[in-house]
């Protein structure tokens, strides 16, 4: 989900897919999608594998991966087959296997899991949430595939951009340097855990679904940690087959969730600072070269 907060916290990439024309191509894109999967989701029921949790997310992976490719394909205005012709076999298997198959995988079990909270369970009505996974997935899937192929497109054109939403410049500072990060997320990590541990304590309804996201949500106070969270809770009710964990996991979860988003807060604001550097020091003429564009595009931290 890395990808999907670069695309909103970078104002760069942000403004690059909030342009009407491009907001208009978007909902096309995720309508195909949606309407496909639905036929997917008729099929899986006709043979009752929609009941089975793993069949399930692989469908939606498999399918999605399909989808990543073809919006992705989409958004660099090429056709398909030129696309897997011009790029490398590292952005080919990051675009099917992590915006794709992964991704809608998370976002199958972060459906599963909220609507498990609202009291509809995939366990007692597998129909409705096995529809919506897919659903949902698919066409979260094509909308950030469609936005990244757009991204890489205005790259090639000379826009210049110097955070992109692959995660490489992340890895890039989690290996090289540890000492501007491991302090912070270690000190956040084992303080919210520290506090849900109290509050669980105090307030044992804090230990529910529903309290418990409301824990979160008020420690994070951000949409996206209650998505990781609701991920994380997905996984372990719905594949580690265990609907109601003891306390000690659920500290462990909000724990590392409050790491995770710590580490990613960090390194968007840090992109957002390099971004905002560069356009302060840099005049906007040289900014439209390519070649210029290109060297920068390729730092990473």
């Amino acid at each position: 989900m890395l990808h999907r907060m670069t695309m909103r916290v970078v104002p760069a990439l942000t403004l690059a897919v909030t342009e009407a024309d491009f907001r208009r191509r978007k909902r096309v894109v995720m309508a195909v999608p949606g309407l496909v999967a639905f036929a997917l989701y008729r099929g899986l029921k006709a043979a009752a594998w929609h009941e089975d949790i793993i069949v399930l997310l692989c469908a939606s992976g498999l399918f999605s991966s399909l989808v990543a490719l073809a919006a992705y394909a989409y958004g660099r205005e090429r056709p398909f087959v030129d696309v897997l012709r011009e790029d490398d076999l590292r952005t080919q298997a990051w675009v099917a296997l992590r915006i794709g198959f992964l991704y809608a995988v998370q976002l199958s079990l972060m459906v599963l899991a909220l609507l498990k909270v609202a009291t509809y369970d995939y366990h007692d009505h597998p129909d409705g949430p096995a529809m919506m996974a897919l659903i949902i997935a698919s066409m979260s899937v094509a909308r950030d595939a469609f936005e990244i192929g757009h991204v890489r497109l205005l790259q090639q054109q000379g826009r210049p951009l110097v955070t992109l939403p692959d995660g490489k410049a992340l890895w890039t500072l989690v290996t090289g340097r540890a000492d501007l990060w491991a302090e912070r997320v270690a000190v956040t990590t084992v303080a919210v855990g520290l506090v849900y541990l109290a509050l669980t304590v105090m307030m044992p309804a804090a230990t529910t679904d529903l309290g418990e996201l409301i824990v979160i949500g008020v420690l994070a106070g951000a949409a996206c940690t209650l998505a990781f969270y609701l991920i994380a809770d997905g996984a372990i009710s719905f594949l580690a087959g265990v609907p109601d964990p003891p306390v000690w996991v659920r500290v462990l979860v909000t724990a590392g969730t409050a790491g995770i988003l710590s580490l990613y807060g960090y390194y968007l604001g840090r992109s957002r600072w390099q971004e905002e550097t560069l356009h302060a020091a840099i005049p906007a003429s040289l900014l439209r070269c390519p070649f210029l564009s290109n060297i920068l595009a390729s730092k990473k931290a």
